[in-house]
């Protein structure tokens, strides 16, 4: 019975140590870095672009380029990742107030995203010309709360994690 304690505590305890192999040996650890020779270099490994003597041998370096920079044209620029968005329309003040009739009408149908599209501009923009009344606030906020109720636990706890991580950004 001992000698199973002692075998089994040794293969915990006591791992085998690992190869020789080239990224453990100390000459490969010698020769890691740039066996190239310095080219124009300083005391830091900074590059030195301007250096001045003094009449009384001091000298002065610069490690910034003083040269002027380089101009770059748009033809030398690669494409945009994202298409340039198109200059916001502005609305009318006919438009603003049919957006608040439709909104207030019937807010179920005529959402921020719908009265978006169809005034071409930005649902953030209708949110602040026209906003949600108060009954569909608490008839979405009692929706949502209904979806939460039938989640299961682990659905729960992800979405709760979700949150969790969300504030701590």
């Amino acid at each position: 019975m001992n000698s199973v304690l002692r075998s089994f505590s040794s293969n915990i305890f006591a791992p085998a140590s690992l190869p020789r192999c080239l990224t453990n040996t100390p000459l490969r650890r010698m020769f890691s870095f740039s066996s190239l020779p310095r080219n124009n270099s300083g005391e830091f490994g900074t590059r030195i672009f301007f250096t001045h003597k003094f009449e009384d041998n001091s000298v002065l370096e610069s490690r910034i380029d003083l040269s002027p920079p380089k101009t770059i044209s748009v033809a030398d620029l690669p494409p945009p990742i994202h298409p340039t968005s198109s200059p916001s329309k502005m609305l009318s003040e006919s438009e603003k107030i049919e957006i608040l009739q439709l909104r207030n009408q019937d807010p179920v149908h005529w959402t921020r995203n719908r009265l978006a599209k169809k005034f071409g501009c930005s649902p953030l923009y209708i949110g602040i010309i026209a906003k949600c009344p108060e009954w569909r606030i608490r008839q979405i906020q009692l929706e949502n709360e209904q979806k939460w109720l039938r989640m299961g636990y682990k659905k729960r706890m992800i979405k709760i994690n979700r949150i969790k991580r969300r504030f701590s950004w």
